[in-house]
C-alpha cells in the first residue's frame, strides 16, 4: 500500500508542478496535491463544496484515491499496533496490507513485486485493476514450521534454564535463555500467521 506518486502532479492552489516530495504533500483534509508554501501562505479561495484548507475538490479521482489509501494505511497501522509491532514514522508509508485479494477493489489479477518485508515467504502483489500494492498471507506450511520449530526451541530453552537453575550454572541461563525467547517469538508468529490466514477472505 502506498500513496500515488506526488512528483509531477500539479498543486491545486498555484497549478505549478510538484518537483520534490520535500516541497509538497497531499492535503491532510481532502487528499489533493499541494505545495507546502502555498498552504502556509494562506491565500486560498474556497468555493462551496471545496476543501477548506486548499480549495481543491474532495471528489476529484486522485483525492479520493489518496483518501482510500490513507484509510487503508490507518487500518494497517492499527492492526500492527494491536499486535505490538513498532512502526517508525520513516517506514509508515512502506506498510503493505496483508490480503488474499486486493484490499481496495477486491481484484484478483496482479503482478508480482519484490517484497518490502524483512521476512517474507511470498512476493508482494500489485493489483492490475487499481495498482494497489498488498501482500498475501504467510503460507500455511511456513506458519506451521514456525510454530513447530518455535515450540521445540522454547521447550529446549525452558528445560535448559530449569536444569541450569538446579545445577547452579549461570552460563546455562545466558546461553539457553535467549534461545527459549527466540523460540517463543517464532511460535507466536506462527500462531498469528495461522489466525490471520484463517480470517482473511478468500
Amino acid at each position: 500500500m502506498s500513496l500515488p506518486q506526488l512528483i509531477g502532479l500539479k498543486c491545486v492552489i498555484c497549478q505549478k508542478q510538484v518537483d520534490s516530495v520535500r516541497e509538497a504533500d497531499f492535503c491532510g483534509r481532502c487528499g489533493n496535491p499541494v505545495h507546502n508554501a502555498c498552504l502556509e501562505h494562506g491565500d486560498v479561495k474556497v468555493a462551496e463544496g471545496k476543501c477548506a484548507d486548499c480549495g481543491g475538490d474532495p471528489a476529484d479521482s486522485l483525492a479520493m484515491e489518496v483518501q482510500v489509501e490513507r484509510k487503508l494505511l490507518d487500518k494497517e497501522r492499527m492492526r500492527r499496533l494491536q499486535q505490538g509491532i513498532a512502526i517508525s514514522p520513516e517506514s509508515i508509508q512502506q506498510i503493505v496490507p496483508v490480503s488474499k485479494v486486493c484490499p481496495k477493489c477486491g481484484g484478483t489479477n496482479y503482478t508480482k513485486r519484490k517484497p518490502r518485508a524483512t521476512v517474507a515467504f511470498v512476493f508482494d502483489r500489485v493489483c492490475s485493476d487499481c495498482n494497489t500494492r498488498y501482500s498475501p498471507p504467510t503460507p500455511t506450511c511456513a506458519s506451521i514450521v514456525f510454530l513447530l520449530v518455535g515450540l521445540a526451541l522454547t521447550m529446549m530453552g525452558l528445560l535448559s534454564v530449569i536444569g541450569a537453575l538446579f545445577l547452579g550454572n549461570p552460563t546455562g541461563l545466558v546461553c539457553w535463555g535467549p534461545l527459549g525467547v527466540v523460540g517463543l517469538l517464532a511460535a507466536i508468529f506462527g500462531i498469528k500467521s495461522l489466525i490471520d490466514s484463517a480470517n482473511r477472505s478468500p
